[in-house]
């Protein structure tokens, strides 16, 4: 999201795609900074995640952007760079890194509600709400869910509690917070089949348990990942 010119090709291609299928929605993923959250231990360690990019371009960004000389033993080693910019300067990275995904946010509707105005815009977000790992939502991934819920009709948390060794009650639990710190339509997506689990499937009745909590109140629905695995599976769908 630092590359301007890879940030106005991937606009361009959404809002070409809206002009050419015509979609009642858009679902926005990825748009946030590196984080496998998918793979993240419940206990993890708020200090355990990579922060990043400390390349030269986003260092150079984030200096100009701050008002901030990089010393001269930083330019060109991103590990001195990341040093120095934590060590003094994290709470201005971290609104930098969330500012980076907002703006983002704001370019891609304002181009895809362009080529259709009545299109409904969702954001597929990460699923951690503000305390989770000591504010790595934002630190680690720059989603600021408070910010992005005024751009977004739906936020659509990735609610995977099987993947993310959670009960089916933690996504109820995420779509209260985020409904209730952000004002938005909440929308959480569920799994179907096992995913970074092998040899542990998850069941037709851990399914529908999910299922049940991602539709209680205040929830707007629920999103299927995905309908490839729901198609081969006559129990989860007589659950559904």
């Amino acid at each position: 999201p630092s590359r301007p010119a890879y940030r106005a090709r991937r606009v361009r291609e959404i809002a070409e795609a809206v002009r050419r299928i015509r979609p009642d929605g858009l679902s926005l993923d990825f748009l946030r900074h590196f984080v496998f959250w998918e793979k993240v231990p419940v206990a993890a360690a708020a200090d355990s995640f990579p922060n990043t990019c400390f390349c030269d371009r986003c260092v150079a960004s984030f200096a100009a952007r701050a008002g901030l000389t990089i010393p001269r033993d930083a330019l060109g080693n991103p590990p001195a760079a990341a040093a120095w910019i934590l060590a003094g300067h994290e709470a201005a990275w971290t609104e930098w890194k969330v500012e980076l995904i907002d703006s983002m946010a704001a370019e891609t509707i304002a181009a895809a509600r362009e080529a259709k105005a009545d299109l409904e815009i969702v954001l597929h977000a990460v699923p951690w709400r503000r305390h989770d790992y000591g504010g790595a939502v934002l630190r680690i991934a720059g989603q600021d869910h408070e910010r992005l819920a005024r751009r977004f009709d739906y936020l659509s948390p990735m609610a995977y509690a099987h993947m993310l060794r959670r009960p089916p009650r933690w996504i109820r639990s995420v779509v209260r917070t985020l409904a209730a710190t952000t004002g938005a339509r909440i929308l959480p997506s569920i799994q179907v089949q096992e995913a970074y689990r092998p040899g542990e499937p998850l069941t037709a009745e851990e399914f529908a348990q999910d299922l049940r909590e991602a539709l209680r109140p205040p929830s707007a629905g629920v999103v299927l990942w995905s309908w490839n695995g729901l198609a081969k599976e006559p129990e989860k769908q007589r659950a559904l």
